[in-house]
């Protein structure tokens, strides 16, 4: 089967990492594929076997659009499969003049916009196959604001490699000890990018919260980069507590980061599949959440998921969790880690969508 894959950019971010995932499992299930970014930026390491083509349409719109009408025609796929608001639109746009065999479009939260971009994804819907979202919430929210019909959109969830998060005891000692953390010291982790719907000033404000003696007991390292990184900064030396904060901007190995983790934290206003929540899971991290969407498809319960934007609320469930005694640290790890792994196994995951390609 030939598929083409169409998303927005091809920067740092979930969805971005899940198309890598998605284009590299059906390479190795023997499939062809190429993807098209829309805007010219690439930080994603691909299978050598996947062709990627770089548009420019924010500045070269125009011929931006002949050279993927150009790609269509050259690679005549089976399927296009895009990604996110404004990719999904324009492929959408691009069928009127162009034929395709099927057109699966794929939203990746719960809000991807509103006002006159969401009216036009509303009265395009008709364009598309099939229409996805990566969580029940993210499709419930669509649903209630009328974006889509009942049943017009289906929850699919993302191909996540899973296996590249799994728990090390070696890499966690190793880490550890790379960053200068005790036997008896708490990691505290987060990872996204620094914009406003990740709400990392909730994350502060909860820290600030914890006690003395809490603070004492942990390390918090923050993973990520983006334009609210300086404002972020700035607000944990407002709120005195940079002295127990890290921000460690973008890396590369964040796999072996949760690994030194006990706790993940996300604090996020709104998500999809919050995709790290998989990562931390596989990594055995206790996790804390918002609940910001799409956690209910990845966590077995909600112990440990508290209200968005609610710093006390989050405070307090980190308080708790770090009293946990090992053995219940273990029990609850491995029970979300066990979910998540039969779950969101990626082979599973694969052959569902090519169920819905084949349609």
């Amino acid at each position: 089967m030939k598929i083409l894959y169409v998303i927005t950019q091809l920067g740092v971010g979930g969805a971005e990492s899940v198309l890598v995932s998605m284009a590299n499992t059906m390479i190795g299930l023997g499939h062809d594929v190429e993807v098209v970014s829309l805007l010219n930026i690439n930080k994603q390491n691909f299978d050598e076997k996947v062709t990627v083509h770089l548009l420019d349409l924010r500045h070269n719109p125009v011929s931006s659009l002949i050279q993927f009408r150009s790609i269509l025609s050259k690679f005549q796929p089976d399927v296009v499969h895009s990604h996110c608001l404004h990719a999904n639109i324009v492929t959408r746009l691009v069928r009127v003049i162009y034929p395709m065999k099927r057109l699966v479009t794929t939203a990746h939260n719960t809000y991807e916009g509103q006002g006159l971009i969401m009216s036009i994804f509303k009265y395009t819907n008709f364009l598309s196959n099939k229409i996805t979202n990566v969580s029940t919430d993210a499709v419930q929210a669509f649903e209630n604001n009328k974006y889509v019909k009942p049943s017009q959109m289906n929850v699919m969830f993302n191909i996540i490699d899973i296996h590249k998060f799994e728990y090390s005891s070696d890499i966690r000692d190793e880490y550890r000890n790379i960053f200068g953390v005790h036997e008896d010291d708490l990691v505290v982790i987060a990872v996204g990018s620094m914009k406003d719907s990740k709400d990392y000033p909730n994350l502060l404000k909860a820290i600030q919260l914890l006690t003395e003696d809490e603070l004492k007991k942990i390390k918090v390292f923050i993973v990520g980069d983006g334009l609210l990184m300086a404002e972020t900064q700035h607000l944990a030396t407002t709120l005195n507590i940079e002295s127990y904060i890290s921000f460690l901007g973008i890396r590369n190995d964040v796999n072996s980061l949760l690994n030194m983790a006990d706790i993940f934290v996300l604090s996020s206003k709104h998500e999809g599949l919050p995709t790290v929540l998989v990562e931390a899971a596989m990594a055995k991290n206790v996790i804390v959440s918002t609940n910001c969407g799409g956690v209910n498809d990845i966590l077995p319960n909600f112990d440990n998921v508290v209200n968005i934007q609610d710093a006390t609320a989050l405070a307090q469930k980190l308080s708790e969790v770090m009293r946990l005694s090992k053995e219940e640290h273990l029990q609850q790890s491995e029970a979300t880690y066990s979910y998540v792994k039969e779950r969101l196994d990626p082979q599973k995951i694969a052959k569902e969508w090519l169920e819905i390609y084949q349609a």
